[in-house]
């Protein structure tokens, strides 16, 4: 379960609060739709929930930890169980299809060839065909199959949560 309690984000001391007190219960094994025009602050939010910006105040407790109170170091223990997929996709230029999914478990050691594996099971989970995909560079890929792509890299960790950002 995510709960979020009065959650306030503001960039600098004079700006406007991005969120203002936001309070949010997301049940575990529920899809929750949080929606909103564009520029009112619901990237942010997620961002606050995964842990890459920190709320000004409040508090964000996923699974009865809040995480507003680790340390960075501390984070990494909870977030092995979030995924996110960016709005944009956020795939690495430089890297193939293959790689950019490839890459958290490759980090983490895993067997090339089994990482292979899971990269084609994931693709074509997501709808592309792992033959046409897999040694593209995002340059080559359409916007639909970037996101697609990004899709595929949260999946492959098999996250309990998965947040993402439309």
């Amino acid at each position: 379960m995510i709960q979020l309690i009065d959650v306030k984000k503001r960039f600098n001391q004079d700006g406007q609060w991005i969120t203002d007190g936001v309070n949010l219960e997301i049940p575990t094994g529920k899809t929750t739709c949080i929606i909103g025009r564009s520029g009112e602050g619901k990237s942010v939010l997620l961002k606050q929930i995964i842990g890459l910006i920190k709320p000004t105040s409040g508090s964000i407790i996923i699974d009865g930890t809040d995480i507003t109170k680790l340390e960075e170091k501390e984070l990494f223990h909870v977030f092995k169980k979030v995924g996110y997929v960016f709005q944009f996709a956020a795939l690495l230029d430089s890297l193939t299809v293959f790689e950019n999914i490839g890459l958290p478990l490759l980090e983490r050691g895993i067997e090339k060839n089994k990482v292979l594996e899971l990269v084609k099971e994931k693709l074509a989970h997501v709808d592309l065909s792992p033959k046409d995909t897999l040694n593209k560079y995002p340059s080559e890929l359409s916007g639909g199959m970037k996101k697609r792509v990004g899709l595929a890299r949260t999946l492959i960790t098999e996250p309990e949560i998965i947040l993402y950002d439309e």
